[in-house]
């Protein structure tokens, strides 16, 4: 039995583990998690809004809010903002809307959409409800005056890795489901920015220190019922499931896709930096360096302060206009 507390840690964890742990441990990164994924979001200082729109009939889930600029003329380039939340909790209306919220003032119509969460849906109801979102924003362009030619994704964490999908899956069969309707649409968008998301669940079980930490102090039969939060069943035991619902699967035979910007921690004790490393590497290689940059935020965690500074901010909505010629 192990008596020393350091050596046992040495064990349980290597030093890039620990220190990532301790990063997200921080009062202050704690705080900004709380805000990102539970603290309640107020809509009141937005005047200009549409509450709660209906874009399926599957689930009470599937509802959305548009938030519309003041002083700024239509039609407005769209940024779609996808929450976290490991896929089982999150919501439209949290605090993680406030960094897309802030291109208002930039003249951009923002949409913080719902979709459907685990363990209560299954794989891959997730995407096809982001899917539905799109589809019905450019069915409906001309009620909010939204310029179907400009949209950006943006997304993080579990709506990071669903953004990177929807880079890359636009007709892609086994990810669609028509009986949303406006079929006649396509799913494409100008934009992607994905924040720390997953694109290889292959690599993703290995290479993240929060499962390698639950693997080893958690009792086997509970640790194993993790994936079964995330998707209803376990997809790191089906391979051809572990391929769909990874993005670098489909970059291969993919023909298009949008402009992605990633940005990733290299303190993320969550999600290894390593997935974003490895996605920006693929896609260089298929359709060349200007598809996709990669930052990697030095001693940033899982949605730590860095990502939300005016700078950084900054830094996304110049790479946004660059693609969107503004």
């Amino acid at each position: 039995m192990c008596t020393n507390q350091q050596a046992c840690k040495r064990m349980i964890l290597n030093d890039y583990q620990q220190q990532s742990l301790q990063r997200l441990l921080r009062k202050k990164n704690m705080q900004q998690l709380y805000q990102a994924y539970i603290k309640p979001f107020n809509t009141k200082p937005y005047p200009k809004k549409f509450l709660d729109i209906p874009y399926g009939k599957q689930s009470i889930f599937q509802k959305m809010d548009i938030y519309l600029p003041e002083n700024h003329p239509g039609p407005y380039p769209v940024i779609i903002y996808i929450h976290g939340g490991a896929w089982v909790l999150g919501g439209k209306r949290q605090g993680c809307m406030y960094p897309p919220l802030s291109f208002l003032q930039h003249g951009y119509a923002i949409i913080g959409a719902n979709y459907r969460l685990s363990p209560l849906h299954k794989w891959p109801a997730h995407i096809h409800d982001i899917k539905a979102v799109v589809r019905y924003l450019k069915a409906h362009a001309s009620e909010y005056q939204l310029d179907t030619n400009r949209i950006v994704l943006w997304g993080d964490s579990a709506g990071g890795h669903l953004v990177e999908l929807m880079a890359l899956t636009d007709g892609v069969k086994e990810l669609e489901d028509p009986t949303f309707g406006y079929m006649e649409h396509d799913t494409k968008v100008q934009v992607v920015i994905s924040w720390f998301g997953i694109s290889n669940f292959a690599a993703f079980e290995n290479e993240s220190s929060a499962l390698t930490l639950a693997g080893k102090i958690l009792p086997h039969f509970l640790y194993k019922q993790f994936p079964y939060l995330m998707f209803k069943q376990n997809i790191f035991q089906d391979t051809k499931l572990v391929k769909q619902v990874s993005p670098i699967t489909y970059i291969e035979q993919a023909n298009y896709t949008a402009p992605i910007l990633l940005q990733h921690g290299t303190k993320d004790f969550l999600v290894s930096p390593q997935q974003s490393i490895s996605f920006w590497n693929t896609l260089i290689q298929k359709f060349g360096s200007s598809i996709c940059e990669l930052d990697q935020i030095e001693g940033a965690g899982h949605y730590s302060e860095e990502f939300v500074t005016p700078e950084n901010i900054y830094r996304i909505r110049k790479f946004i206009e660059q693609h969107l010629q503004r």
